[in-house]
């Protein structure tokens, strides 16, 4: 299984453009079984200026946009090692990886497993919940940051 299939089929992520936006990610992280099967992705991104304050006046968030250069997502467990608490190696990887920068994720409103490691690691949501632009999905996304000064 690729990471771009495993991606999709937890259907998170809108697939027109994924690939070109996988080659522009800062940092790819992979967790493989013992058999060496891809079993999780995550990834940190470097968002267009204009697709944060998107997301971040969707939100209304109390945060600039501009304070967080990163983005942690693309969080994802194949779904037969789901329950194992596998995200929060995925997560724990990405926030090593991106230091005392402040960073961001986005989460389905109601995806309580990201959610519970949203919070575990010390992201806070902020603003309200907001509607996905995704066509022909009708779903709510909450926005998470997570400030360098907090731990």
């Amino acid at each position: 299984m690729s990471d771009t299939t495993l991606v999709l089929e937890a259907d998170e992520v809108d697939p027109l453009g994924l690939g070109n936006r996988i080659l522009q990610a800062f940092k790819l992280i992979f967790m493989y079984d013992n058999a060496k099967h891809l079993i999780g992705v995550s990834a940190i991104k470097r968002p267009r200026k204009e697709y944060k304050a998107q997301i971040f006046n969707q939100a209304q968030a109390t945060d600039i946009f501009d304070d967080f250069p990163y983005e942690i997502g693309w969080i994802v467990v194949s779904e037969e090692y789901r329950g194992n608490k596998y995200s929060r190696n995925l997560m724990e990887a990405a926030i090593e990886m991106v230091g005392d920068a402040n960073v961001y994720v986005t989460t389905r409103l109601g995806n309580i497993p990201m959610e519970k490691t949203n919070k575990r690691y010390c992201f806070k949501q902020n603003g309200v919940p907001y509607k996905t632009t995704r066509v022909n999905r009708d779903y709510k996304l909450v926005l998470y940051t997570r400030k360098h000064n907090i731990l």
